[in-house]
Parts: structure tokens; C-alpha cells; sequence
């Protein structure tokens, strides 16, 4: 435990020069909006209640200020909101000499996100022992998940909560596991109160209710009632101060905002098959490779990546379905699987959704050394994933534009008439709109070379590494009537 809290603040001292700035002046944004309107009315909040805030950024090397002022107004579920809130106030973040981006600040920032990634390593070593590993293999999984890099860097580098879902959601794991449903239930409920990504978990707790011991139709909708309405009291109960105060203005605003109505990209960071699509579109010149909203074959690139989740999900449930003689694990299994397959498949797939596989991917290698290798590249991609701020150069994947391209026209242009006689001669010896085209692309693709080398690689350890996954899955042996089977989720 020392040697990770030693860990982080050795990151939290170099986060202000090498770390993403821009969520960390949102979040106490959010805070001071939250503040200076009451908490529980944080969600009525419009863009004109935005504050603007001054703080450190690096740029070329060298610490400079600067005045932002917020982007989005609270946007993050009941949980996230009154941390983002007490963060807010204990730094006085509306103060006329506050500087955000400060090691202090960021420390500050990165507190209550530690406490649920502690929970979350004790967690995963829980899911390991509850799936049968000894004792010394169930303690390393949770101490590789403290010391796991991503985990560090989601809070400290990139000014991130996932941590905020990721402890509940294993716990939740951990109570289908040991057949607790309430419990299960209300985790999942704190899950959704923390981050939208809680949402993740409720395809979990339908199969887990299906695949559960003992088998029939009674036993699984009490499973599933247990867990819904633990759920929902939980939501209800934890978020009846927002929904007295502003009705359900905190679910528009964290859930159908976010999911639905903003940044329209195919893919923000993520390594997954829309990036490797955008890698393969970006060797001609070519604009909007990465818009979500474009149609292909009929159909938007959002909707062809909400039919591949879809399959995703049936085919995870049928590879998790070929051991409910052994309901823990497949639960488990189903659980990596799916996690990982909505970093894989949607649009709109942030970099750091890889997270959310991290802990499952680790309990499940604890157990089965066939997904070992699998875990250890879904580290490996998440660290990569989480410092890309870091080790990129050059402009990003999808940035080549038809603004670009006319500046440098005009500037052609302008160049090539400067005190020349306008002829129609010289006219035809012009600057052509295809030739800055062209000219534009080839500095993008040299602006570009290293870090699409690197891509390209992360990309298909990326992919690589789920195929793997799937195939592991495939052939794992499935147990038969006279094979000895671990004890199944009891029913209520």
C-alpha cells in the first residue's frame, strides 16, 4: 500500500508539467458551479453559469498562466458532483488568487479517488479468492491492481473518476459472485450514482441472475428482482436531493447529455477498430475520417457501432454461457468480456473506457493463466492509453481538415502573386486547389510518422489481444455433469 500511495504522489508532483490539464479545470469548474448554487441544484445550472478560472498550464516547456473558462456545466451523476463539490470548497477554488493545475491542487483532486481505488484492488483480490485462487495469488492480483499504472495515472495524470465506478463495480461482481443479490444490487445503484458508466454493469447483473444456482425461472426473476429494486432504491434514495430540488434534471444531464448528444467522433483516443479504421483512411487525404455522424452503407457510424456492440454483448453471453456449470466464472467471464467489448466496438469510446476491463481481466488471469497474456497487453495498452499526452508528437489521428488546406492556399496563392503582373498566363502557372491538397497532406503524414508508427502498434496489440481473449474463452474446457464444480451464487 505505501509503495503505491508513494507511487502516486511522485506523480501528483510532475502531473501539473506532464498531465492532462483541461478535465482537471472542469472538474473544479463543475465544483464551483456546484458551490455557488447549492449542491443539490447543480444540475439546473446553465452554459451562462460557466465559471471561468486562471491556472498553470506548460507550454513549450515553460509554466505559464492562464484564464478558461469551463466548457460544460455539471455533468457528472450525484456521487462525482458532491466530491467534485467538497474539492471545490476545501480549495476555495472561487478565490481571486486561486491558480488551478498546482501540485496542490491536484493532490487535493486526487484524494477521494484514491480511497475507491484502494476498494478497488481490495475488491479484485476478494473476486480472485471467491473464484478459487489461493490466498498468495488472490493478494497479488490485489496488489497488482493498487500498483497497476493506468489505475495511478486515470486519477493523478489525467484528472479522471472512473475510479468512482470501477470499486463499486466490482463489488457488485463480487456479491453476483457469492450469490448476495441485495448487495449486488446496491452497488450497482452507487455505481450509477458515481459515473454514467455505471450503466456498464446492469448487462453484468442480468446474466449474472440468469446463470446463477439453482436453475428455473422462479429462482432467476427473484435474482433479478432482488437486484433491481436494491438498484433502484439505492438510485432513489441516493439521489432524492437532486430530484426534490430539480426533478430529473441530473439524469438529462449526466446520462442522455453524455451519451447521446455530445462529442460526435468515431473514436477519442481509443485504440480500438475505428481507430484502426481511421489509421487505413488517413493514408489518403481524406476530411471528417473520425465523424460519428457520417453514413456508410446506410447507416451512421454510430448506429453500425451500436449493432457491433449488440453483437458483441450476445456473443460474450454465449462464451460466458458455455461454463454456467461453473456460474462464478462465467459471470466473471462475461463481465471481461463485455467490459472490454465497449472499448472495442462503439463510437464515442473515450481512451481511458479501456479501464474498466483492468480489474475483471485481472481477478479472471488470477484463476486462468490462459488470459494472462491478454491482461498483461490490456495493462500494457491502458498505460499507453492514459499517458498518450505524454510520449505523442505531431497533430492527432483525423486532424487533417479543409481549413488547413485552404489557409495554406490562400498562402500559396498570395505568395505566387506578390508583385507579379496579373497575366493569363501566369494565371495558369498558379497555385492549384489540388496541389496545396496534396502539399497539406504530405506535411500532416511527416507531422504524423512516429506517432502513427506507435499507433499502428498499439492499435493492433489492442485488437490482437481481444482476439486472443475471445479464443481463450472459446476453448476454455467447459465442466460436465461428473467434473467437480466450484459452489454456485446461492438464490435468495
Amino acid at each position: 500500500m505505501l509503495a503505491g500511495l508513494a507511487l502516486r504522489a511522485a506523480m501528483v508532483a510532475e502531473a501539473p508539467r506532464y498531465g492532462y490539464a483541461w478535465d482537471h479545470f472542469e472538474v473544479l469548474g463543475m465544483g464551483l458551479v456546484a458551490a455557488e448554487r447549492g449542491l443539490p441544484r447543480a444540475y439546473s445550472a446553465s452554459a451562462d453559469a460557466l465559471p471561468t478560472l486562471r491556472g498553470w498550464i506548460h507550454r513549450d516547456g515553460a509554466p505559464v498562466t492562464i484564464t478558461r473558462r469551463g466548457v460544460y456545466p455539471p455533468n457528472y451523476p450525484p456521487i462525482a458532483t458532491t466530491v467534485f463539490w467538497a474539492q471545490s470548497r476545501w480549495l476555495d477554488a472561487g478565490a481571486p488568487d486561486f491558480l488551478a493545475n498546482s501540485p496542490y491542487t491536484r493532490l487535493v483532486t486526487s484524494l477521494a479517488p484514491w480511497v475507491f481505488e484502494l476498494a478497488t484492488a481490495i475488491g479484485v483480490g476478494l473476486l480472485a479468492d471467491a473464484l478459487g485462487a489461493t490466498g498468495a495469488v488472490a493478494l497479488a492480483a490485489g496488489l497488482v491492481t493498487w500498483l497497476a499504472p493506468p489505475l495511478m495515472m486515470n486519477t493523478v495524470v489525467f484528472g479522471q473518476y472512473d475510479a468512482l465506478a470501477l470499486a463499486p463495480g466490482v463489488f457488485a461482481l463480487l456479491a453476483m459472485v457469492r450469490g448476495r443479490w441485495l448487495s449486488a444490487g446496491v452497488a450497482v445503484g452507487i455505481g450509477l450514482l458515481a459515473k454514467p458508466q455505471g450503466l456498464l454493469m446492469l448487462p453484468v447483473a442480468a446474466f449474472a441472475a440468469l446463470v446463477a444456482a439453482p436453475t428455473g425461472i422462479g429462482a432467476i426473476a427473484r435474482r433479478g428482482a432482488a437486484i433491481g429494486m436494491a438498484a433502484v432504491l439505492t438510485v432513489m434514495i441516493g439521489g432524492a436531493p437532486w430530484m426534490l430540488a430539480d426533478g430529473l434534471a441530473w439524469v438529462r444531464r449526466c446520462y442522455r447529455m453524455n451519451l447521446f448528444e455530445v462529442l460526435p467522433f468515431t473514436t477519442l483516443e481509443a485504440y480500438n477498430v475505428w481507430y484502426l479504421l481511421g489509421l487505413v483512411a488517413e493514408r489518403l487525404p481524406a476530411y471528417d475520417i473520425l465523424s460519428s455522424t457520417a453514413v456508410v452503407a446506410g447507416l451512421t457510424r454510430d448506429a453500425w457501432g451500436r449493432c457491433l456492440l449488440a453483437t458483441a454483448l450476445v456473443a460474450s453471453a454465449a462464451l460466458a454461457w458455455r461454463q454456467r456449470r461453473r456460474p462464478g466464472l462465467a459471470i466473471v467471464l462475461f463481465a471481461a468480456l463485455w467490459l472490454w467489448s465497449i472499448f472495442v466496438w462503439p463510437t464515442r469510446v473515450h481512451e481511458r473506457y479501456i479501464l474498466y476491463s483492468v480489474p475483471v481481466l485481472i481477478a479472471l488471469a488470477a484463476n486462468l493463466p490462459r488470459f494472462r497474456p491478454a491482461a498483461l497487453a490490456v495493462l500494457l495498452l491502458a498505460t499507453m492509453e492514459h499517458g498518450w499526452m505524454i510520449w505523442r508528437s505531431g497533430p492527432a489521428l483525423g486532424s487533417f481538415d479543409r481549413q488547413t488546406v485552404q489557409r495554406l492556399h490562400d498562402e500559396r496563392f498570395q505568395a505566387f502573386w506578390k508583385d507579379r503582373p496579373v497575366t493569363i498566363e501566369a494565371a495558369k502557372q498558379g497555385p492549384k486547389p489540388e496541389e496545396s491538397t496534396a502539399l497539406a497532406f504530405d506535411r500532416y503524414r511527416e507531422s504524423r510518422r512516429s506517432t502513427a508508427r506507435i499507433e499502428w502498434a498499439l492499435t493492433l496489440l489492442s485488437l490482437g489481444a481481444y482476439a486472443w481473449a475471445v479464443l481463450a474463452a472459446l476453448t476454455l474446457p467447459r465442466a460436465d455433469a461428473h467434473e467437480p464444480t466450484m459452489t454456485g451464487p446461492r438464490a435468495l
